[in-house]
């Protein structure tokens, strides 16, 4: 694994700098407790992320091993609609369409 460099900024906090995201390109930072510093010790050296920070949501733990932000994330691997025979939605398609296979309006679609 490639290591990231931090840095301590006047206050004394502690900021990593996360890997540029693969989607938009964009870098970004987090900052580290003294805490999370010594989790970040442990994740560098080979510890499973999960387990270094529990309590970070998936979404920080992404930023910080991939680069990827939220919205690139969802953006580059949302889950494509279906109706609810499994007919994939066309994004084109405005809210109130129907679907074009089994003529089910789009209103009546389930949620995965």
């Amino acid at each position: 694994m490639t290591r990231l460099t931090t840095r301590r900024d006047m206050a004394g906090d502690t900021w990593v700098a996360c890997p540029s995201c693969p989607s938009c390109g964009r870098g970004g930072e987090i900052r580290l407790t003294d805490d999370e510093l010594g989790s970040f010790r442990r994740w560098e050296e080979g510890e499973f992320i999960q387990r270094a920070f529990p309590r970070w949501s998936a979404d920080r733990r992404e930023l910080l091993m991939t680069g990827y932000h939220p919205t690139c994330w969802d953006q580059d691997f949302a889950e494509p609609e279906v109706c609810v025979v499994g007919h994939l939605r066309p994004a084109e398609l405005p809210e109130d369409a129907a679907c074009e296979a089994c003529g089910l309006h789009y209103s009546e679609w389930k949620e995965d």
